[in-house]
């Protein structure tokens, strides 16, 4: 069975915090996982979104986006080196590599016969969430806060019926 989980930037924005992270995902272990991550931290911190937005002002909107992602990706491959430092079979893929793409900063389709592909080699993939590929295969973001929507649009892809959205924030938001 897969199941999706979805770590917030708060969730690893330093090593006690991913020792955390880590033994969170121990207890899913039976499963293959398919893990969403949001950029480490919140603003000032180095990698989190609102810090790499306040580097730029003159950039255009591939340059943006390409800044933007950075934390996201940084958050998964991190993630995926601690895995793989506790011998569990992890691999953090890109949003091209899994086809996740985007038209009008929305999510439309991704390639399940690639994270299908994944999952015969590896039992976790880690998604940078918060953006796609445009029919171009450029680099887009979505809007502020869509990795959780990330996890949700792959759990439905996939035909799962649970997302698992690890954050700091209290409750839950509708919209």
């Amino acid at each position: 069975m897969i199941k999706v989980l979805k770590f917030g930037g708060t969730c690893l924005q330093n090593q006690e915090s991913i020792d955390k992270v880590i033994e969170i995902i121990k207890k899913y272990a039976d499963d293959k996982l398919l893990i969403v991550t949001s950029a480490m931290g919140r603003y000032p911190d180095p990698y989190a979104t609102d810090t790499l937005k306040s580097l730029v002002s003159q950039v255009n909107s591939d340059e943006y986006s390409r800044l933007l992602s950075c934390g996201e990706i940084i958050s998964s491959i991190i993630l995926s080196n601690e895995l793989k430092k506790q011998h569990l079979k992890a691999i953090s893929v890109s949003s091209r590599q899994i086809e996740l793409k985007t038209h009008k900063n929305k999510l439309v389709n991704v390639n399940q016969n690639r994270i299908k592909k994944y999952f015969e080699t590896y039992d976790i993939i880690i998604v940078p969430g918060f953006q796609g590929i445009d029919n171009r295969g450029n680099l887009k973001i979505l809007e502020k806060g869509d990795s959780d929507y990330t996890a949700a649009y792959l759990a439905r892809r996939l035909n799962l019926d649970e997302v698992y959205i690890f954050s700091d924030v209290c409750g839950i938001y509708t919209g």
